[in-house]
């Protein structure tokens, strides 16, 4: 039996199959319509099952973020990069109640949902134009040699080309 949490299995094989960053994406947008149906739900069963898809597809999310994050820095700054990186999060984690809470005076469960859709619709936009491409990186140097895929990819084949 697997103690992994649902959700976090499948963005693994995605990882090695896809690029770490289309794969976080594909999750986002899950995510962000388990939010909307949650943001529609009014009865006790579509709540719960639109949460447990919201939990599902961000249990995704944060299996791609994980195995993300320390391939976007160089070596030499990359755990104290990673470390910041999950200290934001952190950061968000304990203000998010607080801000919540906030909202859901002034806009209601389904506002709150509904905000929480828009957020991660845009969080989609920005790993999509934003993020560096690890596909070089998950599936070897020779993928890379002619993709001109960016930093991540260029360094892959330098890497490559110097241990052969």
């Amino acid at each position: 039996m697997s103690r992994r949490s649902p959700g976090t299995s499948r963005p693994r094989g995605c990882n090695e199959k896809l690029d770490r960053r289309r794969t976080i994406a594909i999750y986002l947008v899950g995510s962000a319509i388990s939010a909307f149906l949650l943001s529609q739900s009014d009865t006790s069963p579509t709540i719960v099952t639109s949460g447990a898809l919201l939990s599902f597809f961000l249990n995704g999310v944060y299996a791609g973020l994980y195995a993300y994050t320390p391939e976007v820095f160089p070596t030499w700054v990359r755990s104290t990069a990673t470390g910041m990186s999950s200290a934001f999060g952190r950061i968000g984690s304990i203000t998010a109640p607080a801000i919540i809470g906030f909202f859901a005076a002034a806009l209601g469960f389904a506002g709150v949902f509904t905000m929480t859709t828009a957020v991660l619709l845009v969080g989609v936009a920005v790993v999509l134009v934003f993020g560096l491409s690890t596909a070089a990186v998950a599936g070897g140097a020779q993928r890379a040699a002619g993709a001109g895929r960016g930093r991540v990819a260029r360094r892959a084949v330098m890497l490559a080309g110097t241990t052969s």
